[in-house]
């Protein structure tokens, strides 16, 4: 019984790890839907929303499943168990899923943004007070970038007809009124001392791609927790089931025996 209590124990913990797992998914979906989920009027919704819709989703499943993992394992419940290890697999298989579709349709997700981003930048228009240009504007400010491809790209939108040869101010890395005016006269070299030249679309790329290796030890530790969570159960439930045939008695969920 000794070995079952153990495993009891370490259920338990990695649950309570869950938990918060599940409970921080919650508070970052929904700080990160209010803090980004305007973009959707350059970005898709499936960019936005639906990905924070996701994240909270997630963090709900994991809340709820944790307490029932937790209340399986204090009780020995053979069917409170056998729910939590099939959750707890299908949701490892769905993340499987999940980073095997995210690495095969990469390049297509930052081919849309990109087309999203072109999209928005022929619709600018800063001499009207359009939501659409607060938002390229909070995108090429959050990301240190100008234009889709590269700064080069307003000198084709409309914003060039109203301010030739200029771009957006929030191109510009000390931000003034007027800073982006002329500077499409400038040689590259030299316009880069005063405005950001890299394209947002590589910009969004290079961010994801630097933080990829901190989220894959993340995810990767997670995880681990889920298989080890699954190996608990897994003792649990058998220890259960072999204590029943050596002693010939039916232990009920409860521990009382029959």
């Amino acid at each position: 019984m000794g070995e079952r209590d153990c495993s009891k124990c370490f259920l338990c913990f990695f649950n309570l790890i869950i938990w918060l797992v599940g409970l921080a998914l919650i508070v970052l979906g929904a700080y990160l839907m209010g803090m980004y989920g305007d973009y959707t009027s350059v970005l898709n919704e499936q960019y936005t929303v639906l990905p924070f819709g996701i994240i909270i989703g997630v963090g709900v499943l994991f809340f709820f499943c944790a307490v029932l993992g937790w209340c399986a394992a204090s009780r020995s419940s053979r069917a409170c168990l056998g729910v939590f290890f099939f959750i707890m697999f299908a949701i490892f298989a769905m993340e499987i899923a999940a980073v095997a579709l995210g690495v095969f349709f990469k390049s297509n997700i930052f081919d849309f943004i990109g087309k999203d981003l072109k999209n928005a930048i022929k619709n600018y228009d800063s001499d009207n007070d359009h939501g659409i240009d607060r938002i390229v504007d909070k995108i090429q400010d959050l990301f240190h970038c100008c234009g889709n491809h590269n700064y080069t790209d307003w000198s084709s939108s409309p914003f060039d007809h109203n301010h030739p040869a200029s771009v957006p101010d929030s191109c510009c890395k000390n931000r003034t009124e007027g800073c982006g005016n002329d500077v499409l006269n400038l040689p590259g070299s030299v316009a880069g001392e005063y405005i950001y030249i890299e394209g947002c679309h590589d910009a969004i790329f290079n961010v994801v791609h630097d933080d990829m290796g901190i989220l894959i030890a993340v995810g990767g530790s997670f995880a681990a927790i889920q298989i080890l969570c699954m190996i608990c159960t897994a003792f649990i439930m058998c220890k259960r089931s072999n204590d029943r045939l050596i002693s010939g008695y039916d232990i009920l969920g409860d521990g009382v025996v029959a």
